[in-house]
């Protein structure tokens, strides 16, 4: 129900790991429950070791808001997680995947910013040049914004 308020108040969403599933889930779409069991060839998606420990690449969308924060190509991610993305939720759009086809990423193209990643970026608070930017954006989106107010929805 939150995910679905602040979709519809457009305040900026920065989903991670879960919060990607969920912002998913609120958009009717659905998960994979277990991915070792149903994606054949899966990459380590949860990863044993420390929080940084960089476990697979995933390829970002060209022209797309996450290739614009983080620059296009491939970028290397932790990962701790056994769901995904199935079925899209109405609106989103993949912009990351995996090599084995996982979704790692999507956006919302008619939000002013709705961006959802399957990694961990926050692990990476001691790395300045590695995820900041996402965090970053998701600053600068909340500033432009008007100031929050009561809504009665």
């Amino acid at each position: 129900a939150l995910t679905r308020l602040a979709l519809r108040r457009d305040l900026p969403v920065l989903a991670i790991c879960r919060g990607q599933q969920v912002l998913n889930v609120a958009l009717g779409g659905t998960l994979v429950q277990d991915i070792p069991s149903v994606v054949a060839g899966a990459v380590m998606h949860d990863a044993p070791g420390r929080r940084t420990r960089r476990s697979h690449p995933v390829e970002v969308a060209p022209g797309s808001r996450l290739a614009e924060i983080l620059g296009p190509g491939t970028v290397l991610v932790n990962s701790f997680h056994h769901q995904s993305i199935d079925r899209l939720g109405d609106g989103l759009t993949v912009t990351g995947r995996a090599p084995d086809g996982v979704i790692e990423a999507v956006e919302m193209e008619e939000r002013s910013f709705v961006l959802g990643v399957q990694w961990h970026p926050e692990s990476f608070w001691r790395e300045p040049a590695a995820f900041q930017a996402l965090f970053q954006a998701h600053l600068m989106a909340c500033r432009a914004g008007s100031p929050v107010r009561a809504h009665r929805s």
